[in-house]
């Protein structure tokens, strides 16, 4: 919906399209019963993807062959493509029929791949599906947008608040549309081994990858939808780039503080965190400037510690213990004693030394509040 929103036509931001339309069936099963749907042997001129959906549904979905006789089986019209008779001969295909299930609804949609080049007008933004408009196998259309708002939102607080100057608005584009076309790349993909049509390359397909399951070779996580920043607020090194670990996504283990025990931003609270392993020593100005930001100061201890106090307000520091050790073998990885995380759990910057907290605390005040203290 929000590829046809109406204040994104009037912006008319030029499209950077990555794949042609394509399209596809898909329809929602309800009152499947348990054990009624079986595997399918599936020919690869007519792929059908069946998928879990919200209990008691299913979803299938299947693209639509490409043009008549290009593939056997593939002389049907968009009118017989999108009928309900259709539907129930995919169905066939995993033993589903009207007897075993209902057909909740169904319909052709037509996938694309393409994202803004703008994002930004004035005091105008594009996020979501406004912004860019993904393939839908993976399920990055929603989980893409999460990660635009969070991005945005703390850095509007900011500038709402007087802390930043309104350019720092800018860095929002630069840091999502990178992660926009890796996710698209990945979708796209991920849907040219799903629908591969022609038989020779799909059998090649299978060949290779019930090999590599046999052998037990294949790389777990070689690609990874959580891509890190490559620009905008980060710490950087003396060349301007990007320092080790800026820009990486945050880690997130189980910690307790007093007698709660969960996810770290379960028990210590959401915005900037500044981790580290001892307590940190800060003068009066970055301590005010992180009492500013609504930061967490959060010292991280071993497993075998003590549970420190209940966490106070956020300008209090507070004590961790790290159960599973997955906050301090982060920080030994980065040879690190402190890290500074952004609110939408990226990481600032890491730095090493009694020194490092205060280093990054400077950092993140000179890129975010410089042009707002000296206008």
């Amino acid at each position: 919906m929000g590829a046809r929103l109406r204040r994104r036509e009037q912006l008319r931001p030029p499209l950077a399209r990555r794949d042609r339309h394509r399209p596809g069936l898909q329809l929602r099963l309800a009152g499947l019963r348990r054990g009624a749907a079986r595997a399918a042997r599936v020919q690869a001129e007519q792929p059908p993807d069946l998928r879990p959906g919200p209990p008691p549904h299913r979803r299938l979905r299947r693209p639509r062959p490409p043009p008549l006789g290009v593939h056997a089986g593939a002389g049907e019209t968009l009118e017989e493509f999108r009928s309900e008779a259709s539907a129930w001969r995919l169905l066939g295909l995993f033993d589903i029929t009207p007897e075993t299930a209902r057909l909740d609804r169904y319909g052709v949609y037509t996938t694309q791949a393409c994202y803004a080049d703008t994002w930004r007008s004035g005091r105008v933004f594009l996020a979501g599906d406004a912004a860019h408009v993904m393939p839908p196998f993976l399920g990055q259309g929603m989980s893409s947008g999460f990660r635009d708002v969070v991005n945005l939102a703390w850095k509007l607080d900011l500038v709402h608040r007087g802390v930043a100057d309104d350019t720092l608005l800018d860095s929002y584009e630069v840091e999502r549309r990178a992660h926009v076309q890796h996710a698209i790349r990945m979708s796209m993909d991920s849907g040219a081994v799903i629908c591969e049509t022609d038989q020779k390359k799909a059998a090649g397909r299978d060949s290779v990858m019930l090999a590599a399951l046999r052998r037990r070779t294949q790389q777990r996580h070689a690609r990874s939808l959580r891509e890190a920043i490559v620009d905008g607020v980060l710490r950087r090194d003396p060349d301007g780039n990007p320092a080790p670990y800026a820009g990486a996504p945050a880690v997130q283990g189980r910690v307790t503080v007093g007698d709660r025990t969960g996810r770290f931003d379960e028990v210590v609270g959401t915005g900037f965190v500044l981790l580290t392993r001892e307590p940190a020593t800060l003068d009066a100005d970055a301590t005010a400037f992180l009492d500013t930001l609504g930061a967490h100061r959060v010292t991280v201890r071993p497993a075998d510690s003590a549970a420190g106090p209940p966490p106070g307000d956020a300008a209090a520091p507070t004590e961790v213990v790290d159960l599973d050790g997955v906050h301090l073998a982060w920080l030994a990885d980065a040879n690190a004693d402190a890290v500074l995380v952004r609110p939408d759990f990226y990481v600032f910057g890491v730095a090493a030394g009694p020194d490092g907290p205060a280093a990054l605390v400077d950092d993140l005040r000179r890129q975010v509040a410089a042009r707002a203290l000296h206008p």
